[in-house]
């Protein structure tokens, strides 16, 4: 009983963590990795400021925060998925912010090859 219980929250878990695929059937873990290594996105304050630039260029977005860094970070890339021009948004920004670190190459390169 109890180790079915573990398997069950491990599955949730799981499920809960993991990002929605693209439209292309890929999936955005790698872009949340590669936003994880940039400076403008390390504290929830600075991820909060981003978003909020974001939200001047698309329109109000509803993205629930979290001081976890990877569980904030899915969040974000989820919404801007869905949003059409959404990441072109975010590479933008974040372009604005970052002047060509690797971590920043990594995540210019996945988005254009979304």
């Amino acid at each position: 009983m109890i180790r079915a219980d573990i398997e069950e929250n491990s599955r949730r878990a799981a499920a809960v963590a993991r990002p929605a695929a693209s439209s292309a059937g890929g999936s955005l873990w790698p872009l949340v990795r590669a936003l994880q290594k940039l400076p403008a996105m390390a504290t929830q304050h600075d991820r909060n400021f981003v978003v909020r630039l974001l939200s001047d260029r698309l329109g109000g977005l509803s993205i629930k925060e979290s001081p976890r860094i990877q569980q904030h970070l899915v969040n974000i890339v989820e919404v801007l998925n869905r949003r059409p021009g959404g990441l072109a948004a975010l590479l933008d920004v974040l372009g604005e912010l970052d002047d060509g670190s690797a971590p920043m190459l990594e995540v210019a390169r996945f988005i254009a090859g979304s």
